[in-house]
């Protein structure tokens, strides 16, 4: 008598966008958090940095960060940058450029890992989930990807390990510049 119907769940993705804009403004909240409680230590801290390893240090920082999913992520280097009085142009020229040089790295080394048949049986495991996202939304997953929490390295590292095209890897190279200029201005107005 009565059709028999069912709640449809919301898409996973749906929230996504709200908790971009969340995790931007916990970003933006810490630091000023930092900056309130702790501004004279971090600014020794990032005027030795400065001193010592100055715009190749965040460089290569950076580029071990997103070759190898290292735990101290660019924005570490940003904070560093704007409490050592360093100019924003220089910092996101190195920053951007050991970042993209990490992501290709990445990508490239675990292509190259994944053609191990040791590495191969473990990621046949592990991908089927990736590989089915990358395989029905093709560059839209990368650009979507781009854009949430995933970290970039491991982004760039699925892409290879998965033997997708390098054309996935150089969109997510192209998504990686306006979210890193947007950390180092969130950055700076929670520092200030």
């Amino acid at each position: 008598m009565f059709a028999h119907t069912t709640a449809v769940a919301p898409p996973r993705g749906r929230h996504a966008p709200l908790r971009v804009l969340l995790g931007f403004a916990a970003l933006c909240a810490a630091v000023a958090v930092l900056g309130h409680h702790f501004r004279e230590p971090i600014e020794r801290v990032a005027v030795g940095f400065v001193e010592r390893y100055g715009l190749v240090g965040m460089g290569l920082g950076t580029f071990v960060a997103d070759s190898f999913s290292f735990p101290v992520p660019p924005q570490f280097y940003m904070l560093l940058s704007i409490a050592g009085g360093l100019g924003a142009l220089p910092v996101l020229l190195a920053i951007c450029s050991g970042s993209l040089l990490g992501g290709c790295t990445g990508f490239y080394l675990a292509r190259w890992l994944s053609a191990v048949p040791f590495v191969a049986t473990r990621l046949d495991r592990i991908s089927e989930k990736p590989r089915a996202l990358f395989e029905k939304h093709g560059a839209w997953a990368v650009v979507i990807a781009s854009v949430t929490p995933i970290a970039y390295s491991m982004l760039c590292a699925a892409t290879g390990a998965l033997r997708l095209s390098p054309r996935l890897l150089l969109l997510a190279c192209a998504c990686r510049i306006p979210r890193l200029i947007a950390f180092y201005y969130l950055i700076q107005l929670g520092w200030s």
